[in-house]
């Protein structure tokens, strides 16, 4: 528990600073869809948000979030370059289900450990929508493999 509750430190602002500025990265060079540019925005106001606030309780569990939700994330890209491979289509599924139900975790743990309500009725709501978003997306590639749609 002391690890989840304490201070930040260098390496916490560093990785602050740089997934910051991958997402201002592809907002900038990448050619984005209008949804993911939504998605980019939010993100960074919460990141910024939450690495501004004079307190940062759990820290390391909204860090280990991000970790875990850019792992499905890179088999997502991973399928984007190679979308006619079905063995990385099912890996895909199974990594974004388990990134997806491990994020949903840790930002559980996170707003358990914040100071207020304003985290658990915002940041809260909006984090599991877009784990919802994405694991539509796991399920839409899933279908793929079935040859027919499982969601409407």
């Amino acid at each position: 528990d002391a690890w989840v509750r304490s201070r930040s430190g260098v390496w916490e602002w560093a990785f602050g600073y740089v997934f910051a500025l991958f997402f201002t990265f592809d907002l900038i060079l990448v050619p984005l869809r209008s949804n993911v540019i939504i998605h980019h925005v939010v993100c960074l106001i919460f990141h910024g948000w939450i690495y501004l606030s004079p307190c940062k309780p759990g820290l390391h569990l909204f860090m280990a979030g991000c970790i875990a939700l850019e792992v499905g994330t890179g088999f997502s890209n991973l399928l984007m370059l190679m979308p006619r491979r079905d063995s990385l289509r099912l890996l895909f599924v199974i990594m974004m289900t388990l990134s997806n139900v491990t994020g949903a975790y840790l930002t559980y743990r996170w707003i358990r450990v914040q100071q207020g309500r304003l985290v658990a009725l915002v940041v809260g709501p909006i984090t599991f929508m877009i784990l919802v978003l994405r694991q539509l997306h796991g399920i839409a590639e899933g279908s793929k493999l079935l040859g027919r749609p499982l969601i409407q």
